[in-house]
């Protein structure tokens, strides 16, 4: 995960998914979990910052909640 800040007030996602995790439904899952998590993330935070996600093949059996905590210990350092 990249992370970096940014001058405009929004928080921005981009994720890069390599077709060989499995396939489009679980690729589209992924994201959709990606996007909603990070939908709350916006709420809770008030910075302007940049997230770049490079999924591994290890996400493809993660819950919500499990990617959830997955993403929040990696960028909770960096937002207090």
């Amino acid at each position: 995960m990249l992370i970096a800040n940014d001058d405009k007030d929004i928080v921005r996602l981009g994720y890069a998914i390599s077709k060989k995790i499995g396939n489009a439904v679980t690729r589209n899952r992924i994201k959709r979990l990606l996007k909603e998590t990070f939908r709350n993330l916006e709420k809770n935070n008030n910075r302007s910052i940049d997230f770049l996600v490079v999924v591994k093949s290890q996400v493809v059996n993660l819950g919500f909640h499990d990617l959830g905590n997955l993403i929040y210990s990696a960028v909770g350092n960096y937002l207090s």
